[in-house]
């Protein structure tokens, strides 16, 4: 089942799973990483570790899979159903960029969102995910505006502004 789940995860994932040694420095990362991206909020330790990646294992290649199945087995969903919604909440660059409201008012804020808008044009699907995670939470495409502000911040204080809500 871990085998299996080594394969299904990011290659970064993957070399952090199939690390011979479980050091405490590496089931922080392993906790970082890996744990909170699926939800399992347990705290690990070397003894536990092993108990928990077969835990997210097992609900990320069956128990899921198979409560999907399971719903389109019964009529709920027709498997073309299914495949709209997968299409409907896909990245693509040009729905991110839609989802995207901003009022830059310098030139340099100008400049800063037209850098940010061709990093997401230039964007694959999985690096989008990952961006609209870190945004809004979540890793799909939903119906909700991103709004991008600007701040007059220097130095340490100055970062990105993102917001899905008023």
């Amino acid at each position: 089942m871990i085998d299996s789940f080594i394969n299904y995860v990011s290659r970064r994932e993957a070399a952090i799973l199939s690390a011979v040694s479980l050091s405490e420095q590496l089931v922080q990362k392993l906790s970082d990483i890996i744990l909170c991206a699926y939800n399992c909020f347990q705290v690990p330790s070397c003894e536990n570790l092993h108990g928990l990646v077969y835990k997210i294992a097992k609900c990320e290649l069956i128990q899921k899979p198979l409560a999907l199945l399971l719903t389109i087995h019964s009529g709920a969903w027709r498997e073309q159903d299914v495949y709209k919604v997968y299409c409907c909440m896909t990245c693509t660059a040009e729905k991110v960029l839609g989802q995207i409201v901003s009022e830059p008012l310098s030139l340099l804020e100008q400049r800063t969102l037209r850098y940010f808008e061709q990093f997401v044009g230039n964007s694959n699907s999985r690096n989008l995910s990952t961006l609209l995670w870190f945004i809004t939470g979540l890793p799909v495409c939903t119906e909700k505006n991103v709004r991008i502000t600007f701040n007059a911040l220097t130095g340490l204080s100055c970062r990105p502004v993102a917001h899905t809500c008023q």
